[in-house]
């Protein structure tokens, strides 16, 4: 009995398409093959530039953007506002009575503390979807990131200051007749602190549904109501100047809503 042996060769099609690419741009008959490479144009040789005009605009533009299609940002916009001025007009407060004023900071403290909550869940947002990580690591700088939504939120929080003053002044409530000047300087001031306070509390939370859910009330109460009922309820009434001075004091401190009791 004989052995028999086969020899088999086996091509794999990496193989054959390099046979075929030989047969291809053989150089016989075909002259030489032009190996030269071709010049790296300029523009890709050229440092990469940023515009900060359009970068801020760019920042302001997504804010607006994110607002103007976003059915609870006007919800936290017209219902906390609203709410303040229907409140405001039915006491019709005024600034020589205790009570009556109180019944005003009240109501436009509860107000923006729960039209603050767009500021904050925008931004916890952001950071939970890793938006604001894969904005830097396209190359956003940090400060015109800031800068340009601080921009948006103080004409939107200047909107919501003037959808309450100029309304209750027009309608002859005897509060509003002193916000003409240093009364709208007043809350001028208090509007642009409570965006940048939103901004700081903002990273207490790591989801936008609590943000939602809690920043409202965590502003009303921590931030306006235990500075208040401490500084002015417990210690004011029973004589204890230095410690309401410091609870005052304390106040301007974690919150802009001890601006509106003065």
């Amino acid at each position: 009995m004989q052995d028999v042996t086969f020899k088999l060769t086996a091509n794999t099609i990496e193989d054959t398409y390099f046979k075929i690419g030989q047969d291809e741009y053989s150089t016989e008959g075909f002259g030489s093959i032009n190996t030269e490479i071709p010049p790296i144009p300029e523009n890709f040789s050229e440092v990469p530039k940023s515009s900060t005009i359009l970068e801020l605009k760019a920042y302001f533009v997504r804010c607006f953007i994110n607002f103007f299609f976003s059915l609870s940002g006007w919800l936290l916009l017209i219902v906390p506002i609203g709410g303040a001025l229907l409140g405001i007009y039915l006491l019709k407060p005024d600034f020589n009575d205790n009570v009556s004023s109180f019944r005003f900071t009240s109501f436009v403290a509860v107000a923006f503390a729960f039209h603050a909550i767009h500021y904050a869940a925008f931004l916890v947002q952001e950071r939970e979807e890793n938006l604001r990580y894969m904005l830097k690591v396209m190359g956003s700088r940090t400060a015109l990131y800031w800068i340009g939504t601080l921009l948006f939120d103080l004409v939107l929080m200047l909107i919501a200051l003037i959808a309450i003053i100029v309304p209750c002044h027009f309608l002859d409530i005897p509060v509003f007749k002193d916000l003409v000047g240093m009364g709208s300087l007043t809350m001028l001031a208090f509007g642009c602190s409570l965006v940048t306070s939103t901004y700081f509390y903002g990273y207490l939370f790591s989801k936008s549904n609590t943000v939602y859910k809690f920043f409202g009330l965590f502003a009303t109460f921590v931030q306006y109501v235990i500075p208040y009922i401490a500084s002015y309820v417990i210690f004011e009434s029973h004589g204890i100047v230095m410690m309401e001075e410091l609870l005052r004091y304390f106040g301007y401190i974690i919150g802009p809503f001890t601006i509106l009791q003065e």
